[in-house]
């Protein structure tokens, strides 16, 4: 599970990343003035660009979300298992208790 959780946790970083790095193509594409790479585009060009963008930015808005609907899904799972693992050593640690009661009683009653 720990793996996992890693793994989740590094695509998200790195759709993270790659967000930030389209927001700030899209604001040198809105902002571009004087002589910039982009006086080559023609307006209808910036805006195919920028409408492309935007479109694989809500793509990569959508995925993030997925991944922390996913990453929730296995802290919650590891969680559980925590749980169920302390739970698991306390009635251990009460059968052993037990059975040290119980052999407790059967050198008593062979003693007697």
């Amino acid at each position: 599970m720990k793996v996992f959780a890693l793994d989740v946790s590094k695509q998200l970083e790195a759709y993270e990343v790659e967000y930030h790095v389209l927001q700030e193509e899209m604001s040198a594409v809105r902002g571009w003035k004087g002589h910039s790479p982009m006086d080559s585009y023609s307006p209808n060009d910036t805006s195919d660009h920028l409408a492309r963008l935007q479109i694989e930015n809500e793509a990569l808005r959508r995925q993030k979300t997925e991944l922390l609907d996913q990453l929730q899904v296995v802290l919650s799972v590891i969680k559980s298992c925590v749980s169920f693992s302390c739970t698991f050593c306390i009635v251990n640690q009460m059968c052993y208790e037990k059975y040290f009661q119980l052999c407790l009683n059967v050198v008593a009653l062979l003693c007697d």
